[in-house]
């Protein structure tokens, strides 16, 4: 401890070089499992957007089919009469 004025102030220790390089090989680890975290969740993101896009896929052909099938009479007036040529 060293005094200054009427404060004490504790000295840094200096560290070893074996203790940094301990906790430069910590960190590498914790960055190396956290980048390991990333790629599981970004697969899992890629996974549920491609099932989105297969479910919307879906739904719009459905959607479709349905509208196909309906009897000519259904359509609603305003486009009957532009597909006429009416009005």
């Amino acid at each position: 401890m060293m005094r200054t004025g009427r404060k004490w102030i504790s000295m840094a220790r200096t560290r070893s070089i074996s203790s940094i390089d301990a906790e430069i090989v910590k960190v590498e680890a914790e960055l190396s499992k956290a980048q390991e975290k990333v790629e599981a969740i970004s697969a899992k993101l890629l996974k549920l957007q491609k099932q989105k896009q297969e479910h919307e896929a879906r739904q719009i052909m459905e959607a479709y089919k349905k509208k196909r099938q309906e009897p000519a009479g259904t359509d609603d007036l305003p486009g009957r009469l532009r597909r006429s040529g009416g009005v």
